[in-house]
């Protein structure tokens, strides 16, 4: 009966220290990322800062008109613009 009790209290101090407590959500979930598309997809806007291009692309200056070409659907987001 000692070994049970044991084994109970063990179990209940293990099932409450793992409990989940926060969650981060890392991806946009598909009904919202078929949203964000459409509202920006193919939209012309205009630059409010330099974009540095990651890649050898270069550099968009400031106050230059773009086309929103696709929308990243992370957690930090990025958008895939096109010079006009």
């Amino acid at each position: 009966m000692r070994k049970f009790i044991l084994l109970l209290v063990a179990a209940v101090a293990v099932l409450s220290c793992s409990s989940v407590t926060k969650v981060v959500k890392k991806d946009i979930p598909l009904q919202e990322q078929e949203a964000v598309l459409a509202k920006y997809q193919d939209r012309n806007v205009w630059t409010r800062v330099t974009i540095h291009d990651l890649g050898d692309g270069g550099s968009i200056p400031r106050d230059e008109k773009v086309t929103i070409v696709d929308v990243a659907m992370v957690y930090k987001g990025s958008v895939t613009v096109q010079t006009l």
